[in-house]
């Protein structure tokens, strides 16, 4: 199937389920990726997200409003799961935390030159990583703390240990900038 390049999909929730919601899993560097992503590359976005995500996607919005927004569209809420692997085959890339979505689109981007860029810190990519198939590609983000992963694969998603500025240090210090260096060059 064809797919643009042009196109970066980007989970904006996701961390959830049916009882909880682990906000360890979200990526603090979202706004700034996306502020970087529209200044520093021609791409379009689309946001993607349940239909809680709403909230979260308004305050992306409202944080970039000073920028042109014309390439940037919000779907939060709009894909049943059923739709999304044929959206996500049409995708050049999709960025995501450890997630659901993620295993979606390294099922659904099959194509050469289709990326799959996951984020880890609390999870352990070795075990709970998107893996490819056909010839698209997942480049994993992760940086290690000396608590992460914390989530040891019990069942129990535990608080993060880390107080103060140090709270959620393993997605914190995933790079935006990095972020958008795998998907221009994909190193």
């Amino acid at each position: 199937p064809a797919f643009d390049t042009n196109i970066i999909g980007i989970l904006i929730g996701g961390a959830q389920g049916t009882k909880l919601t682990y906000e360890e899993k979200r990526w603090p560097g979202l706004n700034e990726f996306i502020r970087l992503a529209l200044q520093k590359s021609d791409k379009k976005i689309i946001l993607f997200g349940a239909k809680e995500d709403r909230g979260l996607a308004e305050q992306i919005l409202k944080k970039c409003a000073d920028l042109d927004l014309s390439r940037l569209t919000d779907s939060t809420g709009r894909y049943s799961l059923e739709q999304l692997p044929d959206i996500f085959s049409g995708l050049g890339t999709f960025v995501s935390i450890d997630s659901g979505l993620a295993h979606i689109a390294a099922a659904s981007m099959k194509a050469s030159g289709q990326k799959i860029i996951s984020l880890f810190g609390p999870t352990d990519p070795k075990v709970w990583g998107a893996r490819a198939t056909g010839l698209g590609t997942v480049k994993t983000h992760y940086i290690t703390a000396p608590c992460s992963p914390c989530y040891l694969n019990d069942g129990k998603f535990k608080p993060c240990p880390l107080p103060g500025d140090r709270f959620q240090y393993c997605m914190k210090e995933i790079s935006a900038q990095a972020v958008l260096e795998s998907i221009l060059n994909l190193n």
